[in-house]
């Protein structure tokens, strides 16, 4: 897909935030640095490289610019470290097979958290749905491998540490009496009061605030990736 996969000559397969590699990349950059893209066999059942390739194309035009900037590089980097493992191995890039995906998973479990994972199915499931074909996703194959990873794992989640009201205190006093510092308690409190994140806050303008009512126009978010917008208290 175009927008999701550049050649940055980059080794993937050893660096999970890599925007792409050789393989899948390649087909979608100059055409005369194409190699053949290799197909799973029972993917093939009437299609060739040449329909694939063109249903990829088609919709990477109709998804340009609806999904957010840090979906398509998870995806970018996913398919990435994808595309090196089967190169690497002689396997088709573009497949519905079961076993294959199986392999993957398994290969990259050494070393990885089962969410990393479940994320390569949905990115691997998002190529195949581009391409319309069978994706991992809806394979209990598949979906049995990382369930068992799961239990046998069982590591929790990593999380952020809270920022407590104390954390808030000290880091709005150890800012300087500048400009600068007014600034930077400003954001700080503007974030803790409208629970929002250095994303939100750094994209509000003076036309978002209303401050006879005491309220601020969120436009998006994290959860708001459609951008219906929200106003918040502050």
């Amino acid at each position: 897909m175009l927008w999701l996969l550049r050649n940055r000559g980059r080794n993937a397969m050893h660096d999970d935030h890599a925007d792409a590699d050789q393989g899948l990349a390649a087909q979608f950059g100059d055409p005369s640095n194409r190699r053949p893209l290799a197909l799973g066999s029972s993917v093939i059942d009437g299609l060739d490289a040449d329909e694939i390739s063109r249903r990829l194309q088609d919709y990477a035009e109709l998804a340009e610019g609806a999904f957010a900037a840090n979906t398509v590089r998870a995806i970018r980097s996913d398919l990435a470290i994808w595309s090196e493992w089967c190169v690497a191995g002689g396997e088709p890039e573009i497949s519905d097979r079961p076993d294959q995906f199986v392999r993957f998973l398994r290969a990259m479990a050494p070393g990885r958290a089962p969410a990393t994972m479940s994320r390569y199915i949905s990115s691997l499931s998002h190529l195949n749905r581009a391409a319309q074909i069978p994706h991992p996703s809806g394979m209990k194959e598949v979906a049995l491998f990382l369930r068992a990873l799961k239990r046998q794992t069982r590591r929790a989640p990593r999380q952020a540490a809270p920022l407590t009201a104390d954390l808030v205190d000290r880091m709005v006093a150890a800012q300087p009496h500048s400009p600068l510092g007014l600034r930077n308690r400003a954001l700080i409190l503007t974030m803790r009061d409208m629970l929002a994140r250095r994303s939100e806050v750094a994209a509000l303008d003076l036309a978002h605030a209303s401050p006879e009512d005491g309220l601020v126009y969120l436009a998006f978010s994290k959860t708001d990736q459609e951008g219906d917008g929200a106003w918040l208290y502050i």
